[in-house]
């Protein structure tokens, strides 16, 4: 798998101001097992949404639905 971007941000909630955070040189590896691990893992139920109108569905499907 092709890994195209990935970035870490820090989110400071009484200010409501993300910053970006430099990776550290393992990153690309947890990256890389993270994904691995999310995509093999069978052993958790699917998530059912109640509606696709709902903010977090909504940006979620914006962002698979502007891939390249």
């Amino acid at each position: 798998m092709l890994i195209v971007y990935k970035s870490i941000h820090l989110i400071n909630y009484e200010t409501q101001q993300a910053t970006m955070r430099t990776a550290p040189q393992t990153f690309d590896a947890y990256v890389t097992e993270l994904i691995h691990h999310i995509n093999e893992n069978n052993r958790v139920r699917e998530y059912k949404t109640r509606s696709n109108a709902t903010e977090v569905i909504g940006c979620i499907l914006s962002v698979c639905g502007n891939e390249d």
